[in-house]
């Protein structure tokens, strides 16, 4: 019997795409779904986001914009930070992130284990590449032992294998990058949502690096909705419009 797992990673407030997977993941039907980290910045929908996801009942990790969210004083100098993202969120949505995890480790068959995190096992804000050196990748697992590693936070799906070990990338539900490191223009976004799909059959493991195409106009009209500030900048880094 094949056990399939959902990870999400990275919404950042983008309504139209989390019900885009959501859509997907109603045909799809997988027997868990995983939350990597970084819900409610960012986008235009902040306080949805955090409904539709509370109602999913998944396990949570903590994300760096989600530390930020709790503690502003964290948060570099960059301009979403201001009092509108703070005024969307309720006291229950607060409550609600602090019960995120740094870190879950689960069991698959065969004696294997998927630990799962936003940036490393070992920080939040840590970036996986395909091309981060052995060594700095080596740094970032030292003392979390697994066989399958699962994170978010570059907003790059990925799969590498290391030492015989997988390192996945679930890539971005709310804002997918076209490249990173970004070009002197800044940031692009690409046409859909990303998700991953692990299935466990007991005998081997099957990644799926899902792509939804997203509806734009159903987006565009969700950012300038939204009274989000800056929101003609954020929608204009979207490709494919």
């Amino acid at each position: 019997m094949t056990t399939r797992l959902a990870c999400l990673s990275d919404i950042h407030a983008n309504l139209t795409a989390f019900e885009t997977v959501l859509a997907d993941l109603d045909r799809q039907k997988p027997d868990q779904v995983i939350f990597l980290g970084d819900a409610a910045t960012l986008g235009p929908q902040p306080r949805a986001v955090m409904a539709r996801l509370r109602a999913l009942g998944c396990p949570c990790i903590m994300g760096n914009h989600d530390a930020f969210t709790l503690d502003r004083a964290t948060a570099p100098d960059l301009h979403w930070v201001p009092d509108w993202y703070a005024r969307q969120l309720t006291d229950a949505d607060l409550d609600f992130i602090r019960t995120f995890q740094p870190r879950l480790t689960l069991p698959l068959t065969g004696n294997r284990t998927l630990l799962c995190s936003h940036g490393s096992p070992k920080s939040n804000t840590d970036q996986i590449f395909p091309t981060t050196p052995a060594g700095k990748l080596e740094a970032m697992l030292e003392g979390h032992p697994a066989d399958l590693y699962l994170g978010g936070h570059t907003h790059i799906q990925m799969m590498k294998q290391y030492k015989g070990r997988l390192v996945i990338n679930a890539g971005s539900v709310g804002m997918p990058f076209e490249l990173v490191p970004f070009p002197e223009t800044g940031p692009r976004f690409l046409p859909w949502a990303e998700y991953t799909i692990i299935n466990d059959d007991g005998g081997s493991l099957g990644i799926e690096l899902r792509r939804i195409p997203l509806d734009m106009q159903k987006l565009r009209e969700s950012y300038f909705s939204s009274q989000m500030p800056d929101a003609t900048y954020w929608y204009g880094l979207w490709l494919d419009k």
